[in-house]
């Protein structure tokens, strides 16, 4: 995928992937993104692509500063390939998970119960949405650059 340009969006760097998507940064008109694909490997299996479907509808419905952000999906085919594709907001900081592995020192009480507070707001929003986060866990949480909570992948 890399350096590839799929539906304007220019692929640049592999993300990271999951159990079983791929993510990717990418840009398109200068705004940079992140787009989501069914790894190569589940593309023909259709509980899979329930999944990423059910992932956009769940995208599409919430709308939070706490959450990522749904900005369009679509589908890529290559030869008789096709690829199913979520594109959101990208954003850049660090996982709860790397934060911890970086830092063994506990967080302050404040600092804690901020993230915490930030962490709820954005699971009230998707409960309020009638979503529900199916795999909440330390590498689906980013810390952006200037502090904010933002919640990914719905599972």
């Amino acid at each position: 995928m890399l350096g590839k340009i799929i539906n304007g969006y220019k692929i640049e760097i592999f993300v990271g992937k999951g159990q079983f998507g791929e993510v990717y940064r990418a840009t398109k008109n200068g705004k940079t993104v992140a787009i989501k694909f069914i790894r190569k490997e589940f593309i023909h299996q259709d509980i899979q692509e329930e999944r990423l479907l059910r992932e956009f509808a769940a995208l599409r419905k919430v709308n939070s500063p706490y959450t990522v952000a749904l900005l369009d999906d679509g589908e890529h085919i290559e030869g008789s390939i096709s690829y199913r594709m979520i594109v959101m907001e990208y954003v850049e900081g660090k996982t709860l998970r790397e934060i911890r592995n970086g830092n063994p020192k506990p967080l302050s009480k404040k600092d804690a119960i901020e993230l915490i507070t930030n962490i709820l707001n954005g699971l009230k929003a998707i409960h309020s949405a009638g979503v529900i986060h199916r795999d909440l866990k330390p590498e689906n949480i980013k810390l952006t650059r200037d502090g904010h909570v933002k919640i990914l992948d719905y599972g």
